[in-house]
């Protein structure tokens, strides 16, 4: 569990300490107080990232020359500065590489209202969802991911480069076909360990009776074979037409497409389903941080309060919301007002 949260010059927060001492925090207050910037920030302190940031530098208050978030666990103090375009690791005071980091730090499953495009969104939303549970789930996925993208923008290059060498434009193609192998071959498996959690959590927050079913549909078969007959068509279009950065999967309940045949209702809850399917996969890596980002004024109170009893008893849940009346929650709650944080 994550016990407390510091930040320095993190998007509006110039300073913050916080002691989370419940499983379940609620930070409530009006619209741009900086709610979601909190959970940014452990989501950043835990696993280096930020789901809502294109660039790191956005995560920097204005004016300033870089920040800092540190997360108190159980496993130790983490903490991450971020400045001159990289991270300066340390746990418990001393100095850390980044995997050994995000070894030892917690998993998170980030929720928000835009996580309806899981089901009826384009596939890198989905692309995304499975590269969030495969970066933590193994170090092995982590490294294939940012090889294969180091290679497919390298390549992407070439491809718009009239002088590029037929050698050089062959290794990033041979390194595009090793890393994309071990990509495609962990998402196969995940898709696989997911469906009976995703089932579970459907019935859980809906007590519908739908049959799912989950099917990878990868650009390629034969990933060898495509992209050496694809060269021409790449250099016409001058981008890698195939490769598991244009993989997909399908959604499908009572055996028809859910992004088509599933009314509003249903694609929410499929999308919830699968945020808490993503955590019951991770408990097996470390604890699971569930960062839910007001998803409920989208919900009525019957599914808001299916949704709390869905989360695992073991997991700690932190929510952002513009209020809390729909029903009696035992938790930790702050209140946020012009960037200020008040325990509640």
């Amino acid at each position: 569990m994550i016990s407390s949260l510091r930040v320095i010059d993190f998007r509006c927060f110039e300073a913050l300490a916080i002691e989370l001492e419940q499983r379940c925090v609620f930070f409530t207050g009006a619209n741009a107080q900086g709610k979601t910037s909190l959970l940014e920030a452990i989501a950043v302190g835990a696993r280096l990232g930020s789901p809502r940031a294109s660039r790191q530098a956005q995560m920097i208050r204005e004016g300033q020359f870089g920040c800092g978030v540190a997360i108190g666990t159980k496993d130790g103090l983490f903490k991450a500065v971020y400045q001159d375009r990289k991270f300066e690791l340390s746990l418990d005071g001393g100095q850390c590489k980044k995997m050994d980091y995000l070894t030892q730090s917690p998993r998170i499953v980030w929720m928000e209202n835009r996580d309806l495009e899981l089901v009826r969104g384009s596939g890198e939303r989905r692309r995304r969802y499975l590269d969030a549970i495969g970066t933590q789930l193994s170090p092995v996925y982590a490294r294939a991911l940012r090889d294969y993208t180091k290679a497919l923008r390298s390549r992407n290059a070439l491809l718009k480069d009239q002088r590029s060498q037929d050698r050089e434009f062959q290794v990033f193609t041979t390194l595009l076909i090793q890393h994309g192998k071990v990509l495609v071959e962990f998402r196969e498996r995940m898709i696989q360990d997911l469906l009976p959690y995703l089932a579970a959590s459907h019935q859980t927050i809906s007590d519908a009776q739908e049959q799912f079913s989950l099917t990878y549909q990868p650009s390629s078969l034969n990933l060898d074979e495509d992209l050496l007959k694809g060269i021409e068509q790449d250099r016409i279009m001058k981008q890698t037409l195939i490769g598991p950065h244009r993989d997909d999967f399908l959604l499908y309940v009572d055996g028809r497409p859910a992004n088509d045949f599933a009314s509003e209702g249903q694609q929410r809850t499929l999308a919830i389903a699968l945020r808490l399917a993503q955590g019951r996969l991770l408990e097996g890596q470390a604890q699971v941080v569930y960062l839910v980002d007001d998803v409920f004024g989208e919900l009525d109170d019957q599914r808001r309060r299916a949704l709390m009893q869905a989360f695992p008893a073991a997991a700690q849940t932190i929510f952002t919301t513009t209020q809390i009346h729909w029903g009696e929650v035992e938790a930790q709650v702050f209140e946020l007002k012009e960037s200020q944080v008040i325990a509640m």
